[in-house]
């Protein structure tokens, strides 16, 4: 891994792979299937499919994205906030 500056902003780093990890990542999803394939040997195809679901609801739930700023519904001020101000005349 390296880490590259992201020239969109200052703050951020962007992560890359390198020429090695490139190379290495077939292998590792290879190994990985194969460790899939063993831990959920007990489950039939339409089991494995509803666990996956419920994992995604529960990462979803535990981990929502955050609405994009521009995409956010208005703030609603309560009169509370404009208390302060003394009526105008």
């Amino acid at each position: 891994m390296t880490r590259e500056p992201d020239p969109a902003s200052r703050r951020t780093l962007r992560l890359a792979l390198t020429d090695t990890g490139c190379d290495l990542a077939p292998r590792l999803a290879e190994i990985a299937d194969r460790n899939d394939a063993h831990f959920f040997a007990g489950l039939d195809p339409v089991q494995r499919h509803q666990l996956e679901e419920w994992i995604r609801r529960l990462l979803g739930e535990a981990h929502p994205q955050p609405t994009p700023p521009h995409r956010r519904p208005p703030e609603r001020r309560h009169r509370e906030h404009y208390s302060h101000h003394r009526p105008l005349g």
